[in-house]
């Protein structure tokens, strides 16, 4: 059986934001979050791991080049334009 990791053992294991998360998992670039009760969610371990060591392999593309170390859209379109 896998362990379930919750919000912040996720932000701790992956360094991203809650928001960042949300949109990769939107974008269907991150794994699906388990519902545990009606108001308490989670991700399973394995599955994070897997994303963790597939990210890690993966070249950066042109739209991930685009965000900053928060991972925040359009960094370096604020730096070009300063």
């Amino acid at each position: 059986m896998t362990r379930i990791l919750r919000k912040r053992e996720i932000h701790a294991v992956t360094g991203l934001s809650l928001t960042t998360i949300w949109r990769l998992e939107k974008a269907g670039e991150f794994p699906a979050r388990v519902q545990l009760t009606e108001r308490i969610t989670g991700w399973r371990e394995d599955e994070v791991t897997a994303w963790l060591k597939m990210r890690n392999r993966a070249p950066l593309s042109g739209s991930e080049c685009a965000v900053d170390a928060e991972g925040r859209p359009g960094a370096m379109r604020r730096a070009r334009e300063s």
